[in-house]
Parts: C-alpha cells; sequence; structure tokens
C-alpha cells in the first residue's frame, strides 16, 4: 500500500512506502515500524525542514557538500539533493542498511541535476571520521534527532566536528516533545559548543509548510504546531580555541 502525502508523519507510520512529491520530483520511499529502532519511520520534523530548505535555501554552486545527519528514510536528503546540493545522508547502521541506503539507491534517479544523493553509515559515539567528505560540507542538518539525554554530546560533537572546517551553518528540526531536554541541548549547543544559537521564526516555518502544500485545515489541526527550526552559526573564533575544542570533545567520547 502507498500513500500520497502531505500527510503529516505521524498518521503514516503502518503504511510500508510513502509516496513523496517535492518540486517536480516523486520519491517512493519503504519504512518499517517493527520497534527495532525508531529511525526507520519518517518524521514530522523531517517533512517540515525539506519544505522550509525549498522556501528558503538559495541554490548552491554545483558540487556544493550537503550533510545530513540521522536521515532516516532519507526524504530530507533527496530533498535538499533536488535543490542543487550534493547531499551525502547518513545514519546508524540499522537504520542505513534497513532503510536509508535502499531508498537513496531506489530514488536517486530522480533528483535533477546537478544535485545528487548518496549514503553512509556514521555512528555519532565514535570519533567524527577526517575522510568523511572533501571538501568539508557547506551546510550540516538533522531533523528530529534530539530525543535522549545520552545523545545530546554525541550529536552536538558530530554537528561541531562536521561544520567547523568550512565554518558551515547547521540547521536543527523538533518538535518540542521534551521541553527541559531541548532547552538543556540548546544551552550545551551555546556554552559547551560556543554555536550562536538562532531560532528561525515560526511564521518562516509555517510560510514554507503552506507554500509546501500542506493545506490550513491540517495547519488549524495542530498537526504542525509543535514544530521548531534552530540555526547553529560558528562565531569569529580563533582557529587554535576551536580545535582544542574539537579536540578535548573527541578525547572524551568513550
Amino acid at each position: 500500500m502507498a500513500m500520497s502525502v502531505v500527510t503529516p508523519a505521524h498518521k503514516s507510520k503502518d503504511v510500508s512506502s510513502l509516496v513523496h512529491t517535492f518540486a517536480q520530483s516523486s520519491f517512493v520511499l519503504v519504512q518499517s515500524n517493527n520497534g527495532a529502532t525508531n529511525g526507520t519511520t519518517l518524521w514530522l520534523a523531517g517533512q517540515a525542514l525539506a519544505f522550509y530548505f525549498s522556501a528558503n535555501l538559495k541554490i548552491p554552486k554545483p558540487g556544493t557538500i550537503a550533510l545530513e545527519l540521522g536521515s532516516g528514510i532519507g526524504l530530507t536528503a533527496l530533498a535538499v539533493a533536488c535543490l542543487g546540493f550534493t547531499v551525502l545522508a547518513t545514519d546508524i547502521p540499522l537504520v542505513h542498511d534497513t532503510v536509508l541506503a535502499r531508498n537513496i539507491v531506489a530514488n536517486a534517479h530522480a533528483v535533477p541535476p546537478p544535485g545528487t544523493v548518496s549514503s553512509r553509515v556514521l555512528d555519532w559515539l565514535v570519533p567524527f571520521p577526517d575522510s568523511l567528505s572533501d571538501p568539508p560540507p557547506a551546510l550540516v542538518f538533522t531533523a528530529d534527532t534530539l530525543y535522549a539525554p545520552h545523545l545530546i554530546t554525541p550529536l552536538l560533537q558530530t554537528l561541531h566536528a562536521a561544520s567547523l572546517p568550512a565554518r558551515a551553518p547547521c540547521y536543527l528540526c523538533i518538535e518540542r516533545r521534551d521541553p527541559a531536554l531541548v532547552d538543556a541541548a540548546l544551552r550545551a549547543a551555546s556554552d559547551v559548543w560556543h554555536f550562536t544559537v538562532t531560532r528561525i521564526p515560526h511564521k518562516k516555518l509555517i510560510d514554507a509548510l503552506r507554500r509546501g502544500g500542506v493545506d490550513q485545515a491540517a495547519l488549524s489541526a495542530g498537526d504542525w504546531a509543535d514544530l521548531e527550526i534552530w540555526k547553529f552559526t560558528h562565531p569569529k573564533t580563533p582557529p587554535l580555541a576551536a580545535a582544542a575544542l574539537a579536540s578535548a570533545a573527541s578525547a572524551a567520547l568513550p
């Protein structure tokens, strides 16, 4: 059974194959709701971030690298590739091997040039690999990856390591299910990792959802109400200080 979206992700968890149209492309995305991990189904924040980027990102120079952390079934990565980026979608082995790699391979042909998309395994619990992409990413993004206290530090460490070489902006889209956890993560991003942390105005997100095809009835029903997008940028920090921070963070990982 296939479902054509824009259906909010939480209303399609029992659908094994999602048909999602983005710009002029149509993707068929498999998902698995078997309870083994929550990363093998579509999540609302991934849909929302795709719509936000479509409405707000400038067309990049060909070959501009974008990196996604926690790509899940791959929708947001494919959407960003449609905007002209060279996208690397990543996730842990279970998610990558179950749904992500399959969806990227099956849908890469639907990405118009010059955009491209590929995938690989990336585990935040190990030091960030220097060889992940060359040149380094000019954009780093992640959606619905802030849900457990023990993952706050690994996520922020990986965002910092991935974005520092090119001083790339990072975008984090979340549903505010646990306000205390979200607030702790945002404080750590600022106080520990020295990102400049800025919330994207909610009106810009709602406008992007409307432009993406989310109707007013769905917006009024509150299906998309708890979403937030945060932008992390690097201040003008002396390079040695930034490198020392990254080195200390890597040493602290198990």
